[in-house]
């Protein structure tokens, strides 16, 4: 990937379906709180540039509501970010 490739933002186009099932079901199992992607993925998460563009994608995800009982942490419009510049999703009370 060049890094022209890897500079723009991500589209949720980019997510197969599959792609979909396991993000859900991943936030589905996830305790509700303030969470990174590595943290709703857990050990299924692999840091890497590959990991990063997934990133990019599944936030394109998030915001276009085709995940459902997760949001993008913001306040007054702007995302929140963790210490390791990793961007906070909130996880939803379960229904």
């Amino acid at each position: 990937m060049s890094d022209e490739e890897f500079d723009r933002p991500g589209s949720s186009s980019d997510m197969t379906g599959e792609e979909l099932e396991i993000a859900q079901w991943r936030i589905d199992v996830c305790e509700p709180g303030y969470k990174k992607i590595d943290e709703i993925y857990g050990e299924y998460w692999v840091p890497g540039r590959a990991n990063q563009q997934f990133g990019k994608t599944f936030k394109a995800a998030v915001r276009e509501n085709l995940l459902k009982g997760i949001s993008i942490h913001a306040i007054d419009g702007k995302e929140v970010l963790a210490s390791d510049r990793q961007l906070l999703y909130i996880v939803l009370t379960k229904l």
